[in-house]
């Protein structure tokens, strides 16, 4: 990767690695996974997790990880996932000797204003933060394609994974939000 660079990376099964450059040209990385049977259900494709962190982590001057933990109500196996998935990504990290940290999503979303707070029930509230995620994305970065391949709308997972990699580089840098 050739420049100045920032990486955000939401773990998750639907998360993204997304780099963003100096010049503020923005590469989405899928989190790739399988499907292992029946239904939707998939795992994590290992070996193609970690090239994509190969072919897109060295050289960035920072990397902010998206710090996962287990939540009330979550199942057994939900639990699981998330946590392996997690390990996945900070094992990569580290295997590359990535400049990286750990950041809960409270924190960046919170310093990012796409939180909200009082009034609504939970659903509402998570609704309403993914669709702030999504504007705030398309007015820091409108030539962002937030729109994935075969889909109509736009993407919190990818808003979000983007927000993440420009709080990295405001970070690391100094640079206001």
């Amino acid at each position: 990767m050739s420049g100045q660079s920032w990486v955000g990376i939401d773990p998750g099964m639907d998360g993204y690695l997304v780099v963003l450059t100096v010049e503020d040209e923005v590469t989405f990385f899928a989190v790739p996974t399988l499907k292992t049977g029946k239904g939707n259900r998939r795992a994590y494709d290992v070996p193609a997790l970690f090239r994509g962190l190969s072919e897109h982590v060295p050289g960035a001057k920072f990397t902010l990880l998206e710090k996962q933990q287990a939540m009330k109500g979550q199942g057994v196996t939900s639990c699981f996932t998330t946590g392996f998935g997690y390990g996945l990504w900070r094992m990569g990290l580290v295997a590359l000797s990535a400049p990286y940290e750990e950041v809960r999503p409270g924190l960046w979303k919170k310093a990012m204003g796409i939180t909200v707070q009082g009034g609504k029930n939970a659903n509402e509230r998570k609704k309403i933060a993914k669709a702030r995620a999504i504007e705030k994305a398309q007015q820091l970065y409108p030539r962002a394609e937030l729109v994935p391949p075969r889909c109509r709308v736009p993407s919190h997972d990818r808003a979000e994974a983007l927000l993440l990699a420009h709080y990295a580089r405001a970070k690391s840098t100094g640079r206001p939000l």
